[in-house]
């Protein structure tokens, strides 16, 4: 059984503007999130089809290593990465990030795919690594949201508020 996390925002900010945050992930990762420790490409050059990165990151207090490989990047509308592990894969199948122009400028959504099976699904630790997770994935959409807005984050992200 495939469970999705899921968390959506609407940044006052052209798509343009909040995936510009994205083409500078490198720059702006740590910002993004406390628990964010290093990124880095490994094979491509920015956030094009095929480019593999490498992440950490703090999880249940522990250090964490992701590298993901991209494999779908419609700029200012849609991302979509995989971890490149295959085992790793396997249980978290898919992660995606869109961005949809709004009246108000852009809904930005981030999911998450996480395999679970019958009594696995229903383990304490796992239903609170998927509470950790849903709670990570809403605080980094907060902090998005005052970067982008605030122009914090490398990117040259211009607010609609500030535009007019």
């Amino acid at each position: 059984m495939i469970r999705t996390i899921r968390h959506e925002i609407e940044i006052a900010a052209t798509p343009a503007s909040v995936y510009a945050f994205f083409e500078n992930i490198q720059e702006n990762y740590t910002k993004w999130h406390p628990d964010h420790i290093v990124f880095r490409w490994t094979r491509g050059d920015g956030l094009v089809e095929g480019a593999v990165a490498y992440s950490e990151q703090r999880i249940h207090g522990k250090v964490h290593g992701m590298p993901v490989r991209f494999t779908k990047v419609v700029p200012a509308k849609r991302v979509e990465f995989e971890l490149t592990n295959p085992i790793a894969r396997f249980f978290a199948p898919r992660y995606l990030w869109l961005f949809e122009e709004t009246e108000g400028g852009c809904r930005f959504v981030a999911e998450g795919d996480v395999r679970l099976g019958g009594i696995v699904s229903r383990l304490r630790h796992v239903q609170q690594a998927l509470a950790a997770g849903r709670r990570h994935l809403a605080e980094e959409g907060e902090n998005l949201k005052r970067l982008v807005e605030s122009g914090a984050a490398r990117g040259g992200h211009q607010a609609l508020s500030s535009a007019a």
